[in-house]
């Protein structure tokens, strides 16, 4: 499982794939109220344009650090020993971080946490309407993107959020 130190504390990036149905809907509920969910693409929008849109109402609606808390966990907390209360903990942690490199890197987690579950949602949606077509029973979850894991790795400030969802472990001070 990957790891990370945000501020000096170490986490772990959610299980996606074991989720809880808490951990499920908690998530859903906080990007709901973010808003991001009701943002649209402009008719002839860059995809970037439109990611970068999303950010930036991700980080306008002050929940950047709510949303981080539901997808990583403390060191040794598991996905069946989440709650919201450690959600609330987390959070309360990546708020009072005060050095621009974790600054950078909540930022660019909140980047790559956004386009990870809306990425999967689509995938889900996807897998579900070809089953309710073809009558398959695969799961709609057996397609979501996986965390690759590779050498040790520092995300540097400036490098791209995707760097740390491919190494073993990324710390940040």
């Amino acid at each position: 499982m990957s790891t990370l130190e945000i501020g000096g504390k170490k986490f772990s990036l959610v299980d996606l794939e074991r989720r809880t149905v808490r951990q499920d809907h908690y998530m859903v509920a906080v990007f709901r109220r973010t808003g991001i969910d009701k943002v649209t693409p402009v008719l002839q929008e860059d995809p970037k344009e439109f990611l970068l849109r999303l950010h930036q109402k991700l980080l306008a609606s002050g929940l950047a650090c709510e949303i981080l808390s539901a997808f990583i966990l403390p060191e040794g907390t598991t996905n069946k020993q989440w709650r919201p209360t450690t959600a609330k903990d987390v959070q309360t942690h990546l708020e009072d971080c005060d050095t621009e490199i974790d600054r950078q890197l909540i930022n660019q987690l909140a980047f790559e946490v956004m386009t990870g579950f809306f990425k999967q949602g689509l995938l889900s949606l996807l897998n579900s309407l070809r089953h309710s077509t073809t009558g398959q029973n695969e799961s709609p979850m057996q397609s979501s993107p996986r965390i690759e894991e590779s050498s040790e790795k520092k995300l540097e400030p400036g490098q791209p959020s995707s760097e740390l969802f491919r190494s073993s472990t990324t710390t940040a001070h």
